[in-house]
């Protein structure tokens, strides 16, 4: 499953069970949490904070 996939399901998730999407509980799902330091990863994970309200 790609970052764009997997990154916004589950701040989604999360933020829906009232869990804030920080980088740190994010990292737990990953199966290797260095990857939020890609450029890439990093923008799907601004753009689904973005989706969801938490940034402008």
């Amino acid at each position: 499953m790609t970052f764009v996939i997997l990154l916004p399901r589950v701040m989604k998730e999360g933020y829906a069970e009232g869990k804030y999407p920080s980088e740190h509980r994010v990292a737990k799902f990953l199966t290797h949490p260095s990857f939020l330091r890609y450029p890439q990863v990093r923008e799907v994970f601004k753009q689904a904070k973005r989706d969801l309200g938490l940034e402008s």
